[in-house]
This record gives C-alpha cells, structure tokens and sequence, in this order.
C-alpha cells in the first residue's frame, strides 16, 4: 500500500530563508538530546536530522549577540573537579535524610568486612614488601654497597615521579579552558529527535536577555541566523526533575528574578509547562499549580493566559527541569520563541509594506497622469 497525504507524508524540512547562505555547513546529521551539566542551557527545537548544525549556528549567533550586549568575551579556566564536587554535595543532601537509617543498619557489616579487607591487604604487603627486600639485598650483593644505595635512591624517587606525573595529570585532566560563552552540551543520556541543548558557560551573562534579543532581532528586523531551528527557549535555572527539588529550585530563582519587581503593580502572569520527555510522576497541570505558589507573598499578581506581562517558562526534559521568567508580550507574539515563525511574520510584514508603497508610487503617477491630461 502507498502511503497517503497523513501523517506518513509530513514534511520536517522548512524552506530556507532568504537571509541564509547555502554551503558546506548545512547538512548535517545528528539526533542527540542532552543532558544539562551547567546551571544555565538553552532548549532547542530543530529540523528532524540537523540537530547539530542547528547547534553549530545557534552557538555563533549567541555568542555573537552577548558580544553586543556584554562585550569581547575573555577565556577562563574550569576546575571540573569542584563543579562535580558541589553538584555532588547538593544532590547528597537531599538524599542524606532518605539513606540514614539504612547507613545506621549496615554500619556493623560494613565494619567487619572492612577489618577482613584490611588484614588480607596487610599479610599481602608484608609478602610484597618481604620480596622487594630479598629482591634488593641479592642486587646490593652483587653490586656492592654503593651502586645499592643508587640503586636504592633510583627506585624510590621512580616511585615519588610517577606519583606526581599522575597528580598532575590527573589536575590537567580536570581542568578545561573556556574559550566561549556558549557551547554545545556533549553529554547525551536521552534520545530524543529533533532537540538539542545549548550551554551558556559564563556566569555573568544573563541568558534570558540573550535569547529574548535574539528572538526580537528575528521578530522585527529578520535577522535569523540559524537553518534549522525551530525554537529556542532559555533556561536559567536547572534542577532534578521531582518535585519537591523544584519547588525549593523556584523559590530561591523566583525571589533573584522578582528583587527588582515594584510590589504595588499588580502584573498578569502565567506558568508554560512544556514536557519534551516522558517522565511518570510528574503531571502538568500539578506542577504548573505549585510553580505559582512559589511566587514571592509581597508581590500582587493575577493570572492572565491570553495576554501575561511576564511568562515562567518550564521545561521538562526526562531528569531534568530547566525554568526561566520571559517578556510574556514577545513570549505570545513569537508563538513561544519560535525563531521560524518569526521570521515568517517579518517577511509578511515586508511583503505588506512592499505592497503599500507600491500602491501608494501607482496612485501618484497616476495623479500626474491625469493633471497632465487636463487642458489648460
């Protein structure tokens, strides 16, 4: 049986703006979702197939608009070692409560089998260190006593080197250089199409007012940069996706956001849960309910889905949930920072403006016709 006009037949590739060159960097094919390792990510909605071009360019577009807001980017390094050591300590005190009782019970076992381990390790290095000593007093023999003591002084400082090249290796290791505000994340736990994640690694940039700048550059003035991207909605604060975490993760995000908010304007606001994989447990409209009541209590606000002032978007991706509050007027006009459909609207709005004027050079050449007509 042939396929038909449904579902079989439905086109993931849109057509390519005019503002967009055709070369060797469209083309590409991946399909990874990942998983966020900083505090900051943009989620991005991609042409099935080009998720990685699509980040390619999203990563030089934004770099290129926090150069315009922020200035000349200077590189710094990253001790991976510390970062997963916080991210360690945060997660742990979550679950200290939970595994207490269970660590108080298997202490006694834990003990003895460690008194087990320990004397096997000792009567192992006694035999091991018996041999390196019979082992070292045949080679003095031969040798005579004073190549043994070089021999002696060669053999412990090997062992003192290669303690410290593996040190130091293992500190390069950990520490990386960050040469841009924004990268692709390489991590990838979830497979999911058509969806990337994009890292905003410099702490100093706020990741919200990038976006919303690039989304509004596409809206009024076309400026869209990027082939195959659908969506782009920022994520300023990340946490585990379960939910009293991510009510703890609103509070402290929502009083750094709402320090500034006047608490007698009473602004129109609305919660968008989005979940771009399955995640038992965890429902919508529940979450959406104690996002709200997480709102600060000095603040005055009301609920408004057609025309909020200020949006709190919410991203559920598998383990991870990432929320940030946007601009809720370029939040409804871009259907959601929608980057394609934006530049859409601009090109409509060209067209129209294209028509107008031209209607309005027809209408005047032909008043001058007809004064040219008219006898004198």
């Amino acid at each position: 049986m042939g396929r038909g006009r449904g579902r079989g037949r439905k086109k993931y590739y849109g057509r390519r703006p005019a503002n967009s060159a055709p070369g060797s960097r469209f083309g590409f094919v991946n399909s990874p979702v990942a998983t966020p390792s900083a505090a900051q990510c943009v989620v991005v909605t991609t042409d099935l197939g080009n998720e990685m071009q699509s980040a390619r360019e999203l990563v030089d577009w934004f770099n290129d608009v926090s150069e315009q807001l922020y200035g000349e980017f200077v590189p710094f390094q990253i001790d991976l070692s510390t970062r997963k050591e916080s991210a360690a300590a945060s997660s742990e005190e979550e679950e200290k409560k939970q595994t207490k009782k269970n660590e108080e019970e298997g202490e006694e076992q834990q003990h003895e089998e460690e008194e087990a381990v320990q004397k096997d390790t000792s009567s192992a290095s006694a035999s091991v260190s018996d041999a390196l000593a019979a082992e070292l007093a045949e080679l003095r023999a031969a040798a005579g006593p004073a190549s043994g003591r070089r021999l002696e002084a060669q053999i412990d400082g090997d062992g003192d080197g290669e303690a410290e090249s593996a040190a130091a290796e293992k500190s390069k290791s950990n520490v990386i250089t960050v040469s841009s505000r924004f990268a692709e994340v390489k991590e990838r736990t979830i497979n999911d199409k058509a969806l990337t994640l994009i890292e905003s690694r410099d702490p100093k940039v706020d990741l919200a007012r990038v976006v919303q700048h690039a989304v509004r550059s596409v809206y009024e003035h076309g400026a869209l940069n990027s082939r195959h991207t659908i969506r782009v909605v920022p994520c300023a604060c990340v946490t585990v996706s379960k939910m009293p975490i991510i009510e703890k993760a609103a509070r402290e995000y929502l009083a750094r956001a709402f320090a500034d908010q006047d608490p007698t304007h009473r602004f129109a606001f609305k919660v968008e849960v989005k979940k771009r994989a399955k995640h038992e447990g965890l429902r919508s409209i529940d979450l959406a309910k104690a996002l709200t009541l997480c709102i600060p209590k000095q603040l005055q606000w009301r609920i408004d889905y057609k025309q909020p002032e200020i949006v709190l978007s919410v991203q559920v991706i598998g383990r991870f949930t990432g929320m940030t509050l946007l601009d809720g007027k370029l939040w409804t006009k871009t259907k959601q920072f929608n980057v394609r459909y934006s530049y859409q609207q601009y090109q409509a709005r060209a067209e129209a403006e294209k028509g107008r004027k031209r209607k309005l050079d027809d209408d005047e050449q032909a008043d001058a016709s007809n004064k040219r007509q008219k006898p004198n």
